[in-house]
């Protein structure tokens, strides 16, 4: 509906924005003055990637419901949450990840309700593997 500014995309639906790319069922696209500026999409699940620059492996992440604000570049994961920095990973009900900031919340300064599981790689692993 481009009098709305509405797109509904629905099946096996694969966006990319710039370095991030999402796969879900559905996905909602509203446009304000002609650009993105929300995305929502809900599948079984979402995921999601975005390649870094100068990191070997892509931030990904998985959820019921992904929102993304292209004006502020947040990204809200919302329901069975999981996000992957290289080897440490996130999980909760609820993750906001800041991808200019790579900035992770999760929880509860998520507005999220449960406790947050967080599997860090320790440095002396990393240092083992050189």
């Amino acid at each position: 509906d481009d009098g709305k500014g509405v797109s509904i995309f629905q099946g096996s639906v694969d966006v990319t924005q710039g370095s991030i790319r999402f796969m879900a069922d559905k996905v909602v696209v509203t446009r304000t003055e002609g650009k993105s500026d929300h995305i929502r999409a809900t599948g079984n699940p979402v995921t999601f990637e975005q390649k870094q620059e100068g990191e070997k492996e892509p931030v990904r992440g998985r959820s019921r419901t992904v929102e993304y604000d292209t004006d502020s570049e947040i990204i809200h994961m919302i329901g069975d949450s999981v996000l992957f920095q290289g080897k440490d990973s996130f999980k909760s009900d609820r993750i906001t990840y800041d991808r200019t900031k790579s900035l992770v919340r999760a929880g509860a300064s998520a507005k999220g309700k449960q406790r947050v599981r967080i599997s860090i790689e320790s440095q002396k692993t990393l240092e083992n593997k050189k």
